[in-house]
């Protein structure tokens, strides 16, 4: 945890780190407790009116946990690189190059969902182990 802080505090705030500055405690972020709820999507989010040509067909729903949207994000990238892959083979050099540019678009997108669900999955383990060790704790109280 101090690791991840750290690179936060490099990044944004190095003068109000604590870890930086020396003191044994490093600073508390609610939003890295794995104890907390999984994150939720908040709001509705439509798609699909072709440019606004009628109404949306589809839509993202308010509740879905960010793991599934993630699972569901990685799925459809990966189709969209399959689906680029196969159309720089059967098109001219020109087009070629700007499907190539898409190809590294789409990794990099695939990149970083794959490391945020590895986060993700990594937080869920620590919750559960942590949930275990708090039950184990009021069992041996009791």
């Amino acid at each position: 945890m101090q690791s991840l802080r750290h690179r936060w505090c490099a990044s944004f705030s190095h003068q109000q780190c604590n870890v930086c500055n020396g003191s044994k405690a490093p600073i508390k972020n609610p939003s890295l407790n794995p104890l907390d709820p999984p994150l939720t999507t908040q709001t509705s989010t439509t798609f699909g009116s072709c440019n606004g040509s009628h109404d949306p067909l589809f839509a993202v729903r308010a509740g879905v946990s960010s793991e599934d949207a993630l699972i569901h994000t990685s799925i459809l990238l990966k189709s969209a690189y399959q689906t680029n892959a196969h159309a720089c083979e059967l098109v001219d050099a020109e087009v070629r190059g700007l499907l190539w540019a898409t190809e590294q678009s789409l990794e990099m997108s695939l990149a970083l969902v794959e490391a945020l669900l590895d986060e993700v999955e990594a937080r869920s383990a620590t919750a559960a182990l942590l949930r275990r060790s708090l039950q184990a704790g009021q069992s041996a109280v009791e």
